[in-house]
């Protein structure tokens, strides 16, 4: 099992905060794409998408996000 830390940004200018804010959103709009194939695929009784799949669907730029971050929400 892995560990997981989490550290709180203090001290943070408020265009940084921003930024990790609206970082934030599009990673939830990336989550949101791979749910809702997921979703459909088990309304439809399909096999559910593996990770090449969502990966497919989430490239062509659609997203302001590096291409890394993107796969790694898809993981």
């Amino acid at each position: 099992m892995e560990t997981v830390r989490i550290y709180r940004l203090n001290g943070l200018a408020p265009s940084t905060r921003e930024r990790l804010r609206v970082a934030q959103l599009e990673a939830g709009r990336v989550w949101n794409v791979c749910r809702e194939l997921h979703q459909e695929a088990r309304l439809g009784q399909q096999h559910w998408p593996d990770r090449e799949a969502l990966e497919r669907v989430t490239k062509g730029g659609q997203f302001s996000l590096h291409c890394q971050s993107i796969q790694m929400v898809c993981h």
